[in-house]
């Protein structure tokens, strides 16, 4: 996976990579509270996604496949 971002270095602009699996969980929550915490405030909610440039499809997929999804 750190090779896939290596190689996307330049396209990468910020990121997080948890790691082991608690620490996953702790930035998923924060990551869903954003919103909530948002509109509570009186701000628009808004979504966060990953996007990646289609040159990285196949090696997403290689790597998703590889992790087992």
């Amino acid at each position: 996976m750190f090779q896939l971002f290596e190689n996307a270095s330049d396209e990468i602009i910020d990121g997080v990579v948890a790691q082991d699996m608690k620490q996953h969980k702790q930035i998923w929550y924060l990551r869903e509270q954003v919103a909530p915490a948002g509109v509570k405030l009186g701000y628009v909610s808004f979504s966060f996604h990953l996007i990646f440039p289609a040159v990285f499809e196949n090696s997403v997929k290689n790597l998703a496949a590889s992790a087992g999804f």
